[in-house]
């Protein structure tokens, strides 16, 4: 009996010894990190996009060189369709779930971008609420290959965009009155009218005054128009920064973004996203090729640049004008003022 008794014992004190080695194996010994997962809702507001970021970060697994990502319409089974934008630095993809609550998620996109945080935007092609599920996952190499490593998946966590000056044009136009009034100090004085030359030089400072002030001016009749065109694959994006500054007329309050379908034929349909600070609005043209555009969108982030992309709902080359303006007031109110333009990406 005793010795039984003893017996029990050690093997009690055994498998306690195995359990705490194995838990101190385990502790030291970095586990596969797994994707990261949230499901959310868009409210019903067509316009309503949520933002969300992705972290990469090395969490022993090795240091992270690849972002991948894709959504999950959770229902209910009617229109509108989710769709997904990744962004970090100066590129984005697109990804869209074409089919409510069919149980399959949209297509992976992918982007190489290494460690850092990643801007994610969830929108919908339509008014109606929608439920989504969102799956990411940071890799050690390019392409989503290599090992998974850290990746944390959060709501609301963008961060605020850094703020553009005006236009270099400004200055290379100063530059070039400059040079024509040298030319024309530089010439001797005559007691005589001006001759063909110093007429010449007159009417190009003249045309170079007139032209500038032109430039300068708001285009308060004339819209800031950018056409563009989104290559075969359903992850084409494009991708903008829109500045807005004080040309003269007020502080910038507001910016305003517009898409139309400028391309013939059926779906898929043109969207366009914009984004500051933990802001994201969207809309998108439903009527392929008519001459109406989308409702107007606002993002009341002041004198600052904005993110803007451009996507479409699936595969099929697409053409699109984006029209974009910054005003003094909040939601477009108030005066024109300074806008401008920079191409990040064009797919």
């Amino acid at each position: 009996m005793e010795r039984a008794a003893r017996t029990r014992r050690f093997a009690v004190l055994a498998i306690g010894a195995i359990g705490a080695i194995g838990s101190l194996l385990g502790a030291l010994v970095p586990t596969t990190a797994r994707a990261a997962t949230l499901i959310g809702l868009l409210p019903s507001p067509a316009s309503e996009a949520l933002l969300l970021s992705v972290d990469c970060a090395n969490d022993g697994s090795g240091e992270p060189a690849s972002m991948t990502v894709q959504i999950r319409d959770l229902g209910p089974a009617l229109a509108p369709v989710v769709s997904l934008q990744a962004r970090r630095n100066f590129a984005a993809k697109s990804t869209t779930d074409g089919i409510d609550a069919d149980g399959t998620a949209s297509p992976v996109v992918i982007l190489n971008e290494g460690a850092g945080r990643y801007d994610l935007y969830v929108d919908k092609n339509g008014a109606g609420e929608e439920a989504f599920e969102v799956v990411a996952q940071c890799w050690t190499g390019p392409n989503g290959t290599g090992s998974a490593t850290g990746t944390t998946l959060r709501s609301a966590q963008g961060e605020p965009v850094p703020t553009l000056l005006p236009p270099a044009g400004i200055g290379l136009l100063g530059l070039s009155l400059a040079l024509a009034m040298a030319e024309l100090r530089a010439r001797p004085r005559s007691t005589r009218p001006l001759d063909r030359s110093d007429s010449r030089s007159a009417l190009l400072l003249l045309a170079l005054m007139v032209g500038g002030l032109a430039w300068l001016a708001p285009a308060v009749a004339g819209a800031h128009s950018q056409p563009g065109s989104l290559g075969t694959p359903a992850s084409a994006t494009d991708y903008y920064e829109i500045a807005c500054f004080d040309d003269g007329h007020g502080q910038p309050g507001s910016l305003e973004l517009q898409i139309r379908d400028a391309s013939p034929g059926a779906a898929p349909f043109v969207s366009v996203q914009g984004h500051h600070g933990l802001t994201v609005r969207s809309v998108s043209d439903d009527l392929l090729a008519d001459i109406l555009p989308s409702p107007r969108i606002f993002l009341n982030g002041g004198a600052v640049s904005y993110f803007v992309l451009v996507d479409k709902s699936g595969a099929g080359g697409k053409f699109y004008d984006l029209t974009y303006h910054c005003w003094t007031g909040p939601d477009g109110t108030g005066v024109h003022t300074g806008t401008s333009l920079i191409i990040r990406q064009s797919e």
